[in-house]
């Protein structure tokens, strides 16, 4: 319930962040972040333009920062005690606030909540598929072409990236990525796999590499755990649910933001 009740000023700062960027083009709530919280070295300080629209950060660095952090309170909602009227709405509201938030890791925790949320509950599959496909077609109806050709473009590039991943594709964004996880993991997981470097020493575009880069196997363990098991409730026989959360943090997310400005 604590959470839920943090989870809607981040809600209302989220919305209200999209209307002051969206409809009066004005990057006065970044202006006012900064003041209060501070500028860390690599926060996103102007309007970043995703096609024809403009990104959202909340309280955090970039876009991607932020999806990831409503990815794990999704997580946690969906295995929550909350009943499902209220559980529906703010996950609803939440998934809504990851379209708009400009992130591309926010297609792939889009696609995980809804199949873990189909998984745990054991809803009927082909009316679940249904009503949000339909949703789906909304969504891509209203957002702004340029906005969906831009992130199209990207998976197109990050799909080539990878299928080529011995080859340097391009200087893109997602080059970069994709060579921080290898690099990470090459020249410090290999190197001490038990307990790893330490936080905030490694650093990778995969949570997975960059917890068993910074506390080993041991820690990585005791993190997936204590995370999605114990405070998510995911029964350890949920083994499908497991693995969909293990593959997306496998290439996206970082828990640098846990201790990082």
């Amino acid at each position: 319930n604590k959470v839920i009740n943090y989870t809607k000023y981040i809600y209302f700062i989220c919305i209200l962040e999209w209307i002051l960027k969206n409809i009066f083009k004005s990057n006065l709530y970044n202006m006012l972040v900064n003041f209060l919280f501070g500028k860390g070295a690599y926060s996103v300080d102007f309007l970043l333009e995703r096609g024809s629209a403009y990104t959202i950060q909340g309280l955090l660095r970039e876009p991607a920062h932020l999806s990831f952090g409503l990815f794990i309170f999704l997580l946690i909602l969906i295995f929550s005690n909350l009943n499902i009227r209220e559980k529906n709405k703010y996950l609803f509201i939440g998934l809504a606030i990851l379209i708009i938030s400009g992130s591309l890791s926010s297609v792939a925790y889009i696609i995980g909540i809804i199949l873990i949320y189909i998984i745990y509950r054991n809803v009927n599959k082909v009316k679940i598929i249904l009503k949000y496909s339909i949703l789906s077609i909304i969504v891509l109806c209203i957002i702004p072409r340029e906005t969906v050709s831009y992130f199209f473009n990207r998976i197109v590039n990050s799909i080539n990236i990878i299928n080529l991943s011995d080859q340097i594709v391009s200087n893109t964004s997602e080059q970069v990525r994709l060579s921080s996880i290898i690099e990470t993991y090459n020249t410090v997981f290999k190197l001490r796999p038990l307990f790893g470097a330490g936080l905030g020493i490694p650093y990778a575009y995969s949570t997975n590499i960059m917890i068993l880069s910074s506390i080993g196997l041991v820690g990585f363990i005791m993190w997936f755990w204590y995370y999605f098991i114990s405070i998510g409730r995911i029964k350890s026989n949920h083994i499908i649910i497991i693995f969909i959360i293990f593959i997306i943090l496998n290439f996206i997310g970082s828990i640098s933001i846990l201790y990082s400005s």
